[in-house]
């Protein structure tokens, strides 16, 4: 895909973050996309586990929103403040990685390998169903 198709798909994406959920997202987009085209080296290990657990963070993220949700609106009753809505995207984010790694070591990672077994009773034809 053409630099400048890139480039204008990240535009319109930002400002729609931006409009939909605020600076906060616009910045993460902005980092995101300056990552991206970067020449910067980020092959660590916190970004390997990342990489590792992304299906499970996306799978994840949206149960972890609706009940980030239900406990602000029911625990938290003053208007939030820039610092405090930090605070909260931080906590947010902690509690997003540890559920995704508790999903990826218990459904993701089985799930995983039993699909492998199953392919290769497939290939060998064998009529036994594999147990978790």
């Amino acid at each position: 895909m053409p630099l400048y198709l890139n480039v204008f798909l990240f535009i319109v994406a930002s400002l729609f973050c931006f409009f939909q959920h605020g600076y906060v997202a616009l910045i993460f987009s902005l980092v995101t996309f300056f990552l991206i085209f970067s020449e910067l080296d980020i092959n660590t290990k916190v970004t390997n586990y990342l990489g590792k657990i992304s299906f499970s963070i996306y799978i994840t993220h949206c149960v972890v929103e609706i009940f980030s949700e239900v406990f602000i609106n029911r625990f938290i009753d003053v208007e939030l403040s820039t610092f405090n809505r930090v605070i909260l995207l931080v906590a947010h984010l902690t509690v997003t990685i540890a559920f995704a790694t508790i999903f990826y070591k218990y459904i993701e990672e089985p799930f995983a390998l039993y699909s492998k077994k199953m392919k290769f009773l497939k290939r060998n034809k064998s009529k036994t169903i594999p147990k978790l």
